[in-house]
């Protein structure tokens, strides 16, 4: 089966009848980018592409229909720096551990969902700089206070 590096198929209409990931993604295991975006994709998050694709840096999935929890993989994605997963139908709690699956991250974009509760410290766990966009969710930090 071919392999692909790069998959870049924003607003096309994908999968029009069942609105689901394109069956021939989980036959892909040498992506480094990704964009589905503005598709009407819908279901749950797409975790086996990520558990596929170990060498994974760039994903959008913005504007879509996917709903439910957001699933991550069981381990460590070291590559992934870039998320944008804006603009769908994703609720509850983020996972806790975001930050140990995806310790490269330092973009994440979550707004325009339905994620509720605290926003997870291991996003924050090392020093560099991340950037998240959260707005439009119910999500909130604990804020921690040192006193003498």
């Amino acid at each position: 089966m071919f392999q692909l590096k790069v998959l870049v198929l924003s607003n096309c209409n994908l999968n029009k009848l069942d609105k689901g990931i394109p069956t021939f993604l989980s036959h892909q295991y040498n992506l480094l980018a990704v964009d589905l975006s503005q598709n009407n994709l819908a279901g749950r998050f797409p975790d086996r592409l990520l558990q596929n694709n170990t060498r994974l840096k760039f994903v959008k999935l913005q504007s879509n229909s996917f709903m439910g929890q957001f699933q991550l993989p069981p381990y460590p994605n070291m590559n992934l720096s870039w998320m944008d997963v804006s603009d769908n139908h994703f609720g509850g709690q983020l996972p806790k551990n975001i930050g140990t699956i995806l310790p490269r991250l330092w973009l994440l974009h979550l707004s325009r969902n339905a994620f509720q509760g605290p926003l997870p410290s291991s996003i924050a766990n090392d020093e560099s700089e991340k950037f998240t966009n959260e707005s439009h969710n119910a999500l909130f930090a604990y804020m921690l206070t040192c006193t003498k």
